[in-house]
């Protein structure tokens, strides 16, 4: 059985599903969408199968949606079905507490960090932090959402500077940690807050982050109730201060389990990456994908940006129904216009209109559409960014798109810059155009300098 949620957490209106529970109302009467938090993106092949056999009973026409916190999204699922759903969920070994609403969302993990003898297995650490952190807050509101990810040594594509906290292992087994960074309609990136933090420290810190979220964390203006603006309203180093003292107080009041980080597996090779166009993948193409994969003895990760990764000890052919997702560009959206009540664009025929163009597929670089400023493609961080709007052009109001360029990804501070915004019938002429001219400038760069002599050395200092 699903767990109670706190008074206070569960209900946005009369008649609304649970929202803690993973149960959003969609704009089509009486549809919802359920997600399904896949802690760490790791998920085994029987779960796998279950859900797809769930999305074939329950939304038979609608396909699996990979969200960009490796979670599993159903679509267009009746509301009298959602307690039945609930229960094969349950029985699959599948909680949903926590998906959506005030609470600890899913806490993602690098993806295959697991599965190399130089890096660390975190998902251990993430189950720790699950449970824990999730029994500290049992009966406490959260002012609004909490957000954490764990970085492996060889990437940080868990987003660090755009969650609540942050952590990096680093080769000593020790963490860096970053935190209150957050997007939405004005995006702030996270701050520095500890350079090296034990593996036996990480727990009292984190609880120290959330005791502050929680007691200091504004309740009257949902707008301005995540921690980052904590953060901005007490100023970076005061800050760090007020965490600083109760993490200390927190750290000697009780003794804490030390994070497990046991070493990754060494045998597997990481095989294909599958790019789901619009984050969608059919039920059917789900079930063939576990016959072929489990039986080669493939593991699967769900990655932050639309896709499954494939990791086994030896190659072996993908069904024909799939190989064509291992040569897609990286293209994340949201549902948008399709189902989001609060979308302005339709940000997934965007994306899957893009994804389809020739340029963007030796572009070598993210694009993000999000269909409306709440930007929850995590469009602000993307290498190209578009973020979804209504505006009066050429003296008509008409769906557009702001355009962001260079942003780090969330891997670093770096958000994107605005550059203009564009309507979304020109919004693929656009994008071609940028990057035509972009592969113009890099093939003017690549030139050789014939002033340059040709035994001309590097000189020292010079990053050699």
């Amino acid at each position: 059985m699903k767990p109670t949620a706190p008074a206070g957490q569960c209900q946005n209106g009369p008649g609304e599903p649970l929202r803690i529970l993973g149960t959003y109302p969609q704009k089509q009467e009486g549809l919802s969408m359920q997600r399904i938090p896949i802690l760490g993106g790791r998920i085994t092949w029987q779960q796998w199968r279950a859900v797809a056999e769930l999305a074939e009973q329950f939304t038979p026409d609608t396909p699996l949606h990979l969200t960009t916190r490796q979670d599993i999204e159903l679509h267009n699922v009746r509301q009298a079905d959602v307690p039945v759903l609930y229960q094969e969920l349950d029985r699959a070994g599948l909680d949903t507490y926590g998906a959506c609403g005030d609470s600890i969302r899913n806490i993602t993990v690098s993806p295959g960090c697991d599965l190399h003898p130089d890096d660390f297995d975190l998902l251990p650490a993430a189950r720790l932090f699950h449970q824990v952190l999730n029994d500290q807050t049992a009966g406490r509101t959260l002012p609004r959402k909490f957000k954490i990810s764990l970085c492996g040594l060889r990437d940080n594509r868990g987003a660090p500077y755009l969650s609540d906290l942050g952590f990096l292992i680093q080769p000593d087994a020790t963490f860096r940690v970053v935190g209150a960074g957050s997007l939405g309609p004005i995006p702030r990136t996270g701050i520095d807050l500890y350079e090296q933090v034990p593996a036996e420290a990480v727990l009292p810190l984190a609880a120290a982050v959330l005791e502050l979220f929680i007691e200091l964390g504004e309740r009257n203006n949902r707008s301005r109730a995540r921690l980052r603006h904590i953060r901005e309203r007490l100023g970076d180093e005061p800050f760090r201060t007020e965490l600083d003292r109760r993490f200390q107080t927190l750290r000697k009041r009780q003794a804490w389990p030390s994070v497990p980080l046991p070493h990754g597996r060494s045998g597997y090779r990481h095989l294909y990456a599958l790019q789901l166009p619009g984050g969608d993948l059919t039920a059917q193409a789900a079930l063939e994908l576990a016959q072929t994969a489990q039986s080669a003895g493939a593991v699967l990760r769900i990655t932050l940006s639309h896709s499954l990764e494939l990791y086994a000890n030896t190659p072996f052919p993908l069904p024909p129904s799939l190989r064509h997702l291992t040569d897609l560009p990286c293209v994340v959206a949201c549902p948008g216009a399709d189902s989001c009540p609060r979308a302005l664009a339709d940000a997934k025929q965007i994306g899957i209109q893009i994804q389809q163009t020739a340029v963007f597929r030796s572009a070598g670089c993210q694009i993000a559409v999000s269909g409306c400023p709440n930007g929850c493609a995590q469009s602000a961080a993307a290498d190209i960014g578009l973020i979804g709007r209504r505006k009066t052009l050429n003296g008509r109001q008409q769906e557009c798109f702001d355009v962001y360029l260079n942003g780090g990804q969330g891997q670093s501070p770096q958000l994107g810059r605005k550059t203009e915004t564009v309507p979304a019938e020109q919004i693929e002429s656009w994008l071609q155009n940028y990057l035509e001219q972009s592969e113009r400038r890099e093939q003017i760069t690549r030139l050789p300098n014939p002033a340059a002599a040709p035994d001309a050395r590097p000189a020292r200092g010079s990053g050699e």
